[in-house]
C-alpha cells in the first residue's frame, strides 16, 4: 500500500528498546486508508510515560491523572470572535495535519497485563482509538460510544494484521522477556 501521509513516531527513551514503530506508522496509514482514502495527512505518535500524560490531562482537561492514551486534533475548526466557525480550505493536495496522539507505555502495560494479551494489541487499540478521536469519532454519549467503539473493534482487526506482520507480539514490552 502506498501511503498517502506521514507518521512521525517518537518514543520517550526509557521505552525506546521496548516499541517497534514500524507497524504502529502501517496501522495508521491502513486505518487512515479506511477512513480517508486517498487524502494526504500527517500524524504525529508520542510513546511516553505516566508524567508526561499526567500533566498533558491535567493542563488539557484539567483532570490531574495519569491517562492512557490523549489526542490532540489538528483539525479542529479555528472559531471567530463571534464564536462562529472558521472554515480553513488547504490547497489540493497538502496535507492534513490530523494531529498527536500520545500514549502511556505504562498504562498499556498494565492494561495488557489485566487483559491478558500483548502490549502490541493495547498500544495498536490505544492508537486507533486516539486516531479515532482525531477524525472526530467521541464517546461522551451513549450513541456515540457505541458507534466509535464499533469502529474501534472493526479497525483493530485492521492494526492487527500490522503489527502481527512484524512478529512482535510478547505478552509484555519488557525486552529480557522476548
Amino acid at each position: 500500500m502506498e501511503s498517502a501521509g506521514l507518521v512521525q513516531v517518537d518514543v520517550a527513551k526509557p521505552f525506546a528498546g521496548w516499541v517497534e514503530t514500524g507497524w504502529m506508522r502501517r496501522i495508521v496509514e491502513e486505518v487512515l486508508a479506511a477512513e480517508r482514502p486517498g487524502e494526504p495527512f500527517v500524524v504525529e505518535i508520542v510513546i511516553a510515560g505516566d508524567e508526561l500524560l499526567r500533566e498533558l490531562n491535567r493542563n488539557f482537561r484539567g483532570i490531574d491523572e495519569a491517562t492512557d492514551v490523549l489526542s490532540f486534533s489538528g483539525i479542529e475548526e479555528p472559531v471567530s470572535e463571534d464564536k462562529t466557525p472558521v472554515k480553513f480550505v488547504m490547497p489540493p493536495g497538502v496535507p492534513v495535519h490530523l494531529g498527536e496522539i500520545v500514549i502511556s507505555y505504562p498504562r498499556a502495560e498494565a492494561q495488557a497485563s489485566q487483559a491478558g494479551h500483548s502490549v502490541e494489541q493495547e498500544l495498536a487499540t490505544l492508537l486507533v482509538h486516539g486516531l479515532l478521536h482525531l477524525l472526530g469519532y467521541d464517546h461522551a454519549e451513549p450513541e456515540e460510544e457505541s458507534r466509535m467503539f464499533s469502529r474501534q473493534e472493526t479497525l483493530v482487526q485492521i492494526a492487527r494484521r500490522c503489527w502481527k506482520l512484524t512478529g512482535e507480539d510478547s505478552t509484555r514490552g519488557d525486552p529480557s522477556s522476548k
